[in-house]
């Protein structure tokens, strides 16, 4: 499995299956995922309704639930994203067993967060920041066997790809 430079080239190397934005917010990530050549079902799912309402004015699907209950099927998405959420949710290895859960073999996921020591974050402690990190790696490493993590300035990245049946 090769890492993805950018996030433009990860999200064209699962176009070929529907796409999942958790934490969706104000859509940012939605239109990244749509720009990046997206024919098919693009849903943004956030706890905010606020934003249900930019998700359908971008053509995507708009789903009001929590990141850890997914109201999908099993094997639903062939990529799961999600880009600055993460240390927002409250039970961050329910939210990484539901992504395992709703995406198909050989899907993938990619995740997007701050460091704990991003500056400009007052409104989180670098402790908060730091246990979401721990947490948030921690489910994905001992849920996902195709694992791979990157730092960059002041994010981390996580790609996982999951395992054939």
């Amino acid at each position: 499995m090769e890492f993805p430079r950018e996030i433009s080239e990860m999200y064209k190397r699962g176009i070929g299956g529907p796409a999942l934005d958790l934490g969706t917010g104000s859509g940012e990530n939605v239109k990244r995922i749509i720009s990046a050549g997206r024919k098919r079902l693009v849903v943004g799912l956030d706890v905010d309704a606020k934003a249900m309402k930019q998700i359908l004015e971008m053509g995507a699907e708009a789903v009001q639930a929590a990141s850890e209950y997914l109201p999908f099927r099993d094997g639903s998405f062939a990529l799961v994203a999600s880009t600055y959420s993460f240390h927002h949710f409250d039970d961050r290895r329910a939210a990484v067993q539901e992504i395992r859960r709703v995406l198909k073999p050989l899907g993938f996921a990619f995740i997007v967060d701050w460091l704990p020591e991003s500056p400009g974050l007052a409104h989180h402690t670098e402790e908060h920041l730091k246990q979401c990190m721990f947490d948030t790696l921690s489910a994905f490493r001992d849920m996902f066997d195709r694992f791979h993590m990157t730092v960059r300035e002041e994010i981390y990245m996580v790609f996982v790809e999951k395992e054939e049946r």
